[in-house]
């Protein structure tokens, strides 16, 4: 028995045991079912299952010997009439499908609409947020964030977790687009000016909180006595927290 046989007979519809099970007895010719299990070497129930499996497809068939059942294949010409069952099943199937697609589309535009909401508390949970997503973001991704109010932007704090978690968009060659309140922009222009991957401009306002958009999800994080991140995953909210951060930039000055 070649391997060869054995993978051609698979790619018609067969499983890997009944393929062997079928060459076995094209071999032995008229046998019974303690032959097949001894030559197969596979296991009773096994052969027992998948021979009854052929003769449900017309590949097998078997006599009456006494009281004892002996198996023989078919014609190998039958394989070719289930090779065409197969096909027009297939063809059944795919019209049948074709009729439920729209349904299908309408069941995954909804799962879209599904938010998925989690709140990380503390600094290391701060930390913890940025860390998970920016982790999933795909490479040369680009994060699109609005900075929080100027007087937390100082807060070495908030230097140290944005430094060490920035690396992760950074070491994917990826960037960062921002808008931040004009009274940082010193600031900024110390820590960030000299790095590749950032794109910065500026406004006459402060932003009550920090939004980071990625491809899926949008952080919103808050700084105060207890740092929190929002982390929202949701198509359509993600898409407008995008159009917003756009007409903002379109807005801003370097």
């Amino acid at each position: 028995m070649l391997e060869t046989d054995v993978k051609t007979l698979e790619t018609a519809g067969l499983t890997h045991a009944q393929s062997i099970i079928y060459l076995t007895l094209l071999e032995l010719g008229q046998t019974k079912i303690g032959h097949i299990i001894e030559k197969t070497r596979l296991q009773s129930s096994v052969v027992h299952n998948n021979i009854n499996k052929l003769i449900d497809k017309g590949l097998v068939n078997f006599v009456m010997v006494g009281k004892i059942k002996h198996y023989q294949v078919a014609e190998p010409e039958v394989f070719l009439n289930y090779m065409e069952e197969q096909k027009q099943r297939i063809d059944e199937n795919k019209r049948e499908i074709q009729k439920i697609i729209p349904k299908l589309n309408l069941i995954k535009e909804e799962s879209k609409k599904k938010t998925e909401v989690e709140v990380y508390k503390g600094k290391k949970g701060f930390k913890t947020a940025f860390i998970e997503e920016y982790s999933k973001a795909e490479p040369k991704h680009t994060v699109c964030f609005l900075a929080m109010p100027s007087e937390y932007q100082a807060d070495q704090d908030i230097q140290d977790v944005f430094a060490k978690v920035n690396k992760i968009i950074l070491e994917k060659k990826g960037k960062f687009k921002g808008l931040g309140p004009r009274k940082v922009k010193k600031l900024w222009e110390g820590i960030y000016t000299k790095k590749k991957g950032y794109e910065l401009l500026y406004l006459d306002e402060d932003f009550p909180w920090d939004i980071n958009i990625l491809s899926e999800t949008v952080l919103i994080s808050l700084w105060g006595d207890e740092p929190t991140v929002i982390k929202v995953k949701n198509k359509t909210f993600r898409d407008h927290a995008m159009r917003y951060f756009n007409y903002k930039w379109r807005q801003a000055k370097p």
